[in-house]
């Protein structure tokens, strides 16, 4: 994991700040699916989860207090870009008790809880909160598209790595 950042005052009223950050992790989980801490290890195949994360991005932020009569407002304007290529991994680990991280579908070809995910996300947006005051909202491109969606996904990326993601499965 890594952020660098710069910040330059020009005065006490104009700010800049930018600031790159990334993340180049994996994750390898292994245990037994029922984990409840009163019950004992069956010794049976085991639930494994790997996951790779690459992730990386940048923000640069301009920032001048202002006043306009006596009126006092803030002009701010930036930009954002997120880049992630995530992946997933669930499947059945071996029977035995050593940390063995290798799947074992050959072994356990019906093992319930088996899945793959590849979470590849782009986000690039412009940083301006009083949008709305600088052009009219019919100049502003607004669309949907209609589609059948078995699997949605609701990710949020916030300041100070504070991440979510909720994944929504359609009920048959």
């Amino acid at each position: 994991m890594y952020n660098v950042t710069f910040s330059h005052d020009f005065s006490e009223d104009t700010k800049f700040t930018f600031s790159a950050f990334g993340l180049d992790a994996q994750r390898n989980a292994l245990g037994f699916r029922t984990n409840r801490v009163d019950q004992v290890d069956p010794g049976s195949e085991r639930d494994l989860i790997n996951g790779e994360f690459n992730n990386y991005g940048a923000e640069a932020r301009f920032l001048s207090n202002y006043y306009l009569g006596e009126k006092k407002s803030i002009f701010l304007i930036g930009s954002k870009f997120y880049k992630a290529d995530n992946t997933s991994k669930q499947g059945p680990g071996s029977d035995g008790s050593d940390p063995n991280f290798n799947f074992q579908s050959e072994q356990f070809p019906n093992y319930p809880n088996q899945n793959e995910f590849v979470f590849p996300n782009i986000n690039c947006e412009d940083v301006h909160p009083e949008i709305s005051a600088l052009i009219s909202q019919e100049k502003i491109v607004k669309h949907a598209i209609h589609t059948n969606l078995n699997i949605a996904a609701k990710a949020s990326f916030g300041f100070g790595d504070v991440n979510g993601c909720v994944i929504f499965k359609k009920y048959n």
